[in-house]
């Protein structure tokens, strides 16, 4: 990204203001011209997806966050944390800064990167620093001929100062789920209570309200903290039998199979499981996931409920229906509590040893789309597919075989690839460095011994995600041995 076309850009968007504003659309402070392709909504982002089946460019368009008030630090921490730990980054990075309308400072910077689902392809960043905050969009694209669309849409951006925190009021009335009060930990688990949370009825609430003109919408985050348990026996033996002692009565028998991991508060190993019922009395399912705290000698439960409630909407269906969209709101919510947990005893462990990790895995996912054209009646179909195989081997070396085609169906552009190397675990990594050097890291979001032998592991490819039941829904991210 030369200075050239950061100039081009800025020049650009002192222009096209007028047109702009019959078609923008906002995310948080954010407003701009969506760009053409499939819409996806994150609590934290918006994207849109514009792909052939050999070509693609991604835009996400990023919720604010507190910034530091230099234009170099902000793009330096957003492009360590939404490129360069998820991506290789081959190329030079070139960056340019410059001023933005609206008391901004625009800082852009571009560099070739690497994956192993998409190999080669830009990635381009641009955080606009100013008013105490930072704002990130993110476009990867993998063919020029996209350039034209990517300069109209970052320069349509346009960006509000946030509004002024507001005094702390009460929050909307949530009837907390049925289990009792919280319960006193061990000595070495401390926790604070975040801005936005009360307790009410022995656990933590935080609770969102809005109206989009058919009545209140209330999505809520609520947190319990269970009694310590002896740090004996196996941890997910433990999660289970905790789980149905404390969960609602209806969802008892509805914890998922799989365990999770993940590290809260300041390096604290946590397992997890998760289920989704309806409790007595609501209109929707409720969300629980149970967190289990390696303390050393002790073990902490924490118990999360995300809950969804349209007071004045008589059809419980309808109101069921809009509870799973705002999943991800709400565990969103939760993330603030469970970035303030503490407990020395067993901060840093790493969330698995090569042992638990050992095996000879399977993976692979696959997708179809149907397409019609509309004045000839004429079909086809497009599909993407992939699988392969990842051996992890207790001497520490691993077999990577990958196998893929995407397309037309009955034109399909093949891609395989075969690695050798040494595989290792860093805290919640796993980093996989292959023969030549090039190295590749997942995040180690679950693994579980099933009945029988077989294994499952999650291995989440995005690493700029929180590991939680909303995030750990890719396929393509699950592992079983052969």
């Amino acid at each position: 990204m030369n200075a050239r076309t950061l100039r081009r850009l800025v020049a650009m968007a002192l222009v096209a203001l007028v047109p702009w504003l019959a078609r923008a659309e906002t995310f948080d402070l954010v407003s701009f011209t969506p760009p053409p392709g499939a819409r996806s909504t994150q609590a934290d982002a918006v994207g849109f997806t514009d792909a052939t089946p050999t070509t693609f460019a991604i835009y996400g368009v990023y919720r604010s966050a507190p910034g530091s008030g230099d234009a170099a630090r902000d793009f330096a921490d957003e492009w360590a944390m939404l490129v360069a730990r998820s991506l290789r980054v081959t190329g030079d990075l070139k960056t340019e800064t410059r001023d933005w309308p609206g008391g901004w400072k625009l800082t852009m910077g571009a560099a070739r990167v690497w994956s192993e689902q998409a190999r080669q392809f830009v990635a381009l960043l641009s955080v606009f620093t100013g008013h105490g905050v930072k704002v990130s969009v993110l476009v990867n694209y993998n063919d020029d001929l996209y350039r034209p669309k990517i300069d109209r849409f970052l320069a349509s951006l346009r960006l509000a100062p946030p509004e002024p925190a507001a005094a702390p009021g009460a929050p909307p009335s949530v009837t907390p789920p049925s289990p009792g009060p919280s319960a006193a930990a061990n000595p070495s688990f401390t926790f604070t209570v975040p801005g936005g949370f009360v307790e009410r009825g022995g656990w933590y609430v935080a609770a969102r309200t809005e109206n989009r003109g058919g009545g209140d919408e209330i999505t809520s985050a609520l947190v319990r903290v269970l009694p310590a348990v002896a740090a004996q026996g196996g941890m997910s033996e433990t999660l289970r039998a905790l789980w149905r002692g404390h969960v609602p009565e209806g969802l008892r028998e509805r914890g998922g199979a799989m365990v999770y991991r993940r590290y809260v508060g300041d390096g604290v190993p946590a397992w997890f499981i998760s289920g989704r019922g309806r409790e007595a009395g609501r209109q929707a399912d409720s969300l629980f996931t149970l967190y289990l705290l390696d303390c050393g000698a002790s073990w902490q439960p924490l118990l999360v409920a995300q809950t969804y409630e349209e007071p004045g909407n008589p059809v419980a269906a309808a109101a069921g229906f809009s509870a799973g969209s705002s999943y991800g709101t709400s565990a969103s919510m939760a993330e603030p509590f469970l970035a303030t947990l503490r407990c020395a005893g067993g901060k840093g462990r790493p969330l698995a040893d090569r042992a638990a990790l050992a095996g000879d895995y399977g993976f692979g996912s696959s997708g179809s789309q149907m397409w019609v054209n509309v004045y000839t009646g004429a079909t086809s179909m497009t599909a993407v597919s992939y699988g392969g195989r990842l051996a992890l081997k207790a001497d520490g070396s691993y077999a990577y075989e990958f196998a893929g085609a995407h397309g037309v169906v009955g034109a399909m552009n093949v891609q395989t690839d075969r690695a050798r190397g040494r595989w290792d675990v860093h805290g919640d990594l796993l980093v996989l460095t292959r023969d030549d050097g090039r190295s590749t890291r997942y995040r180690i979001a679950g693994v579980t011994q099933f009945p029988g032998g077989a294994k499952g592991a999650v291995f989440m490819s995005r690493l700029d995600l929180p590991v939680n039941p909303t995030t750990v829904t890719n396929g393509g991210d699950y592992y079983a041995t052969r």
